[in-house]
């Protein structure tokens, strides 16, 4: 195979999958789905977009409909558990699920399953053998602790660099997380998932693992004008920012507009030293411990080592590792927040309907994410992140519309005269 994945696939090939199959079946049988569940398990977060809108799809061209979708089970892959991927991993993955609208999702596993002859085997568990709290288990007990309105931030990708920002008495919370895979990683899936390219495509045209690692280096440089060639170099300036983030970590400028004067505050970082159990208990062992002994003086280890730090006017720069991830809290009792009476979401309604041309839909620019359309054949016709769009190009019929915002993913039918 050459050390690729399988890249992206068709809505062919996903037909083929065993979840497409039980949709199909479900038909066939007559039987309605009350929701669909599945596990997973792997380090891709470039897949997520994917697979949910072609299962959104599907549940719709299929008859189905809007139907719950569960991730009943997830964690990292095989190899990748343990790893310093751990904390940012927990927390970007955790909101990608929610930005995709999923129901509901359950992390595996709450505490390693298997003794092992050592504590950190890269089992699944939250709590290791011992019940120490692992890196993951402290980024999400960090996400846990953002309370109070989600707030707007101008720079979050769940792919890498996530940060989520909230208000509660009188504290501005802010969580980053730095979720960075190598650069060759980055690039591939960028490859796949963005340019819609395969690892067949690849190997058809005689691009190996070495070879492409070696474009995306610059040691081989590519001169076609054909799309794969295009692609390809169209990833080497992926390659070279994921790679600089991945060894290096980011340096960033946490910009509070409006806010005058020295605020103090604190932050907590998980990374590769700090609040790390896996670090102080291998430390423990140079030192002299066993295992028993080692899990016994760090146990519980529940609490969080913190720094003190300040705010000078509206700028606090910091820098984070690759896959670290950081809690900062700032006292500031004067912001002042334009929130909502009812922050319930409203129902999306779709107007006109019919319509011969133009249609709206009564969400804010700022809140839709985007708009899929649909034909009854479950065909793509259309994308737009307007809640204003026309649809003159269309021919008369009806089609469906997949409406994503803050979080949630809304079923709507459009006539079209």
């Amino acid at each position: 195979s050459g050390g690729f994945p399988n890249g992206y696939l068709s809505d062919t090939q996903l037909d083929s999958t065993i979840i497409a199959r039980v949709i199909d079946s479900c038909v066939t049988w007559g039987m309605p789905l009350d929701f669909v569940s599945w596990h997973n398990f792997g380090i891709n977060l470039h897949s997520q977009d994917r697979y949910f809108d072609y299962l959104n799809q599907k549940l719709v061209s299929s008859g189905h409909g809007a139907v719950p979708l569960i991730v009943s089970e997830w964690n990292l892959g095989a190899g990748y558990r343990e790893t310093i991927l751990d904390a940012a991993y927990m927390v970007n993955h955790t909101q990608s699920l929610f930005e995709h609208g999923i129901t509901a999702h359950q992390v595996a596993a709450w505490q390693d399953f298997d003794s092992s002859t050592t504590e950190f085997h890269g089992d699944y568990g939250l709590l290791s053998w011992g019940a120490l709290h692992k890196p993951s288990w402290k980024a999400l007990r960090l996400l846990n602790s953002l309370g109070g309105p989600l707030l707007s931030v101008d720079s979050s990708n769940y792919r890498n660099l996530n940060i989520l920002s909230t208000y509660e008495n009188d504290t501005l919370k802010i969580l980053v997380s730095n979720y960075a895979l190598d650069g060759r990683a980055v690039a591939a899936f960028t490859l796949f998932y963005d340019y819609q390219v395969s690892g067949t495509d690849l190997q058809q045209q005689g691009y190996t693992a070495s070879k492409l690692d070696s474009v995306l280096q610059g040691f081989i440089v590519l001169t076609g004008t054909d799309p794969l060639t295009i692609a390809i170099n169209s990833c080497i300036p992926v390659y070279q920012t994921a790679q600089a983030d991945f060894q290096n970590g980011r340096n960033i400028d946490l910009i509070i507009p409006g806010i005058a004067g020295n605020h103090t505050g604190q932050q907590t970082r998980i990374d590769s030293t700090h609040n790390n159990v896996i670090f102080r208990y291998d430390s423990l062992l140079n030192a002299g411990f066993n295992r028993v002994s080692a899990v016994n003086y760090l146990y519980p280890n529940s609490d969080f080592e913190r720094e003190n730090i300040n705010l000078s006017d509206s700028i606090y720069s910091f820098h984070i590792e690759a896959n670290g991830v950081m809690l900062i809290e700032l006292y500031i009792p004067e912001i002042v927040l334009e929130i909502a009476e009812n922050p319930e979401i409203e129902l999306p309604i779709v107007y006109p309907n019919p319509t011969i041309d133009q249609v709206n839909i009564n969400i804010e620019a700022k809140d839709l994410d985007k708009i899929n359309i649909y034909d009854l054949n479950g065909r793509l016709v259309k994308t737009t992140k307007n809640p204003s769009f026309s649809i003159a190009e269309q021919e008369s019929g009806t089609y469906i519309l997949m409406i994503y915002s803050k979080g949630e993913v809304f079923t709507r039918k459009l006539v079209k005269e």
